[in-house]
This record gives C-alpha cells, structure tokens and sequence, in this order.
C-alpha cells in the first residue's frame, strides 16, 4: 500500500526525519512509502527541528493495511450491482455507498449517474431496511468501533461534534473531495463525498460533505449519523431530522 504523509508541525521546521517503522525512513517534509507488510497496524514517527530545538510525534495504529488490502467483492442479488469489500479492524464494510432502488431513496438531484458514482440518498426509515440479507445499517456502535481501529480514543468516540484526528482523512477517498478536500484512504473505507437531501426534495453538498446513517436513535424525529466534510481531517458524531436523505453503507452482520 503506497501512503502519502502530510508534515502538520507548527513553528517552521527546517529539518524532518520520518521512520516507518518497516525499516524505510524519509527527510522530506510530505513524503509517500510504500508499506508492504501484512500486520494490522504500522508505527510511524517524525521528528522535526528549527533554529530553537527538536520534538517528535509517533502515531499508531493510523495505517490498516494487512486488513485494509483484503478487497474483495460482493454481488447484491436483489439487483445485482457489484460492491467492492473490506476488512477493517475486527469488522467487513462495504467500500461503496448503496445504490439500492426503495421507496424514500434517491440519487443526487434524481441523476442516475449520480447514483452509480455516490449512491443513494435514504430517508432514515428506508436506511433501517436497505442492506441486502447478512448486512445491516451500522449502529452508533459500530461506527465508534471503526474510528477506534483508527485510533481514535474510546472517550473521543463517544463525542458529539468533530472527534479525533485524522480519522476522517483515512477514511476519505483519495480524490472527489472539494478544493483539495481528499483523504489518504489508509483505512480502505473509501469514503466519497454524496452530498444529502432536504426533507423539502432539494439536494445540496455534492463533493463537500458526506452523511452516513446509523441505525440508532437519538429522540423523537432525529436519529445519529456520522459525518466527514472537505474541510476536516476528523470525523463528525451528531443526529439529525429523519427525513433528510443520507448515504448508506452497510456492515456485514
């Protein structure tokens, strides 16, 4: 798996010094490596330094890749499109949006072609019920044990608003994303960009933000969904109106 690093340091360094913890190292400020080992997790650590002094961050558990490079493919035999899947942490995701025909679904301003690049746009009642036979809707659950396999912290998972890191950035497609909005795709989710629909039948957002359902509620007329948007590397956590038409992606049961 090749994987582009981005230098985030503060203060303008001068010098840079990246291990991967595979042996290959790199002085370059934003380098890419080619990871070729099948464990689950890599260690990564860079050192910077300026006139003034030295400090080193060492990241775990950011690049999936034994897990992450296990795609594989899945037939829906209600309508016999083709989804790409992968392993992730201790569960399997679909790596594409559904694209299945219910009631209450649509694609983005009702252009098929839309559909077939982003999928639909489901009401949270349609979501409940759109995964094929031995998938589901994910749960809040499952969504934070996915961000957790990123590693994210259990007590940022739990949070509402923007959580962790860089999760989102690994979990973004590597490109489809506005002004230079894309992610690394490190974690193989391959998330791409839907957009939503209004409860009033306006579309808005394609290529900036992307909504995924979760099957839990929250009260009334707003249930959870996560979130990942152009402009942040992290993920979002919160609930909205049931009527908006979200993307869905299905976990297997």
């Amino acid at each position: 798996m090749i994987i582009t690093f981005t230098d985030q340091s503060t203060n303008k360094p001068t010098s840079w010094q990246w291990d991967f913890g595979d042996g290959g190292t790199s002085a370059q400020p934003n380098p890419t490596h080619t990871f070729r080992s099948t464990n689950d997790s890599q260690t990564v650590t860079l050192s910077v330094a300026n006139a003034y002094g030295a400090d080193a961050k060492t990241k775990t558990t950011i690049i999936n890749i034994g897990k992450a490079c296990s795609h594989r493919k899945y037939t829906d035999p209600r309508d016999g499109k083709i989804y790409a899947v992968a392993d992730i942490g201790s569960q399997t995701w679909m790596t594409q949006n559904l694209n299945y025909v219910t009631e209450n679904s649509w694609t983005y301003n009702n252009d098929p072609a839309n559909g077939d690049a982003y999928g639909r746009l489901y009401t949270w009642e349609a979501a409940r019920a759109a995964c094929p036979r031995g998938w589901r809707l994910p749960s809040d659950e499952d969504w934070r044990t996915l961000e957790i396999a990123l590693g994210m912290s259990k007590s940022e998972a739990i949070d509402d608003g923007w959580c962790g890191d860089d999760q989102g950035k690994q979990m973004k497609s590597i490109n489809g994303w506005h002004n230079d909005g894309n992610g690394t795709d490190s974690s193989g989710f391959n998330a791409l960009p839907g957009g939503y629909r209004y409860s009033s039948g306006s579309f808005d957002n394609l290529g900036a933000y992307g909504y995924w359902w979760s099957s839990t509620k929250y009260r009334d007329s707003r249930d959870w969904f996560l979130r990942l948007h152009y402009d942040h590397d992290q993920v979002g956590r919160y609930h909205y109106n049931k009527a908006f038409g979200f993307s869905v992606r299905c976990i297997k049961d």
